[in-house]
């Protein structure tokens, strides 16, 4: 997977910022301990789903663009295949049109 340091990435910013205001708030070592536990079990929860949301997101992304790739290369091989019936269309109107002007030469 990808994305597997994410929630460690969350969690461990959380912990961080966890542990720069417990030493700001001058809280005992216990209660600081207590909380920074709790935070990080709770931002490597949050960065769990969070990951899971991206792998999510980027794997309905890339089926998108490749159904649009496929609509697009089928889209072109319909086209090409107009543009050459129309012109095997003018070669045999023009065939056509030549061999009938023959005859009324012809005759003149």
């Amino acid at each position: 997977m990808k994305y597997k340091f994410i929630p460690a990435f969350v969690m461990l910013l959380a912990g961080f910022i966890c542990c720069i205001i417990s030493i700001v708030q001058r809280w005992d070592v216990l209660r600081a301990l207590g909380i920074l536990a709790v935070v990080l079990i709770i931002f490597y929860i949050l960065g769990q789903i969070f990951a899971q949301a991206i792998g999510k997101v980027v794997v309905e992304r890339e089926a998108a663009l490749k159904a649009e790739r496929e609509r697009q290369v089928y889209e072109e091989a319909e086209l090409a295949k107009q543009r050459k019936e129309e012109a095997r269309k003018a070669r045999n109107a023009k065939y056509h049109s030549d061999s009938e002007e023959e005859p009324e030469e012809a005759s003149e």
